[in-house]
């Protein structure tokens, strides 16, 4: 299993939220297609996209 951290920006463009998702490996269907297991889950956090002041910096930091 491995986990890896997505970071999406919002609609306006200057944060974005950050999710998780659990990887469980894969598998190969009927038709041959691979098919990955996975399950993600959003965290109530976000980072600022291009912090400019002092207090954005310190956030980024602490929320990483």
């Amino acid at each position: 299993m491995n986990i890896t951290i997505e970071k999406i920006p919002n609609k306006a463009g200057d944060k974005q939220y950050i999710k998780f998702v659990y990887w469980y490996g894969s598998h190969v269907n009927h038709e041959g297609k691979r098919i990955h297991n996975r399950k993600s889950k959003r965290i109530d956090q976000y980072l600022y996209i291009n912090p400019t002041t002092e207090f954005e910096q310190h956030h980024n930091i602490e929320t990483l």
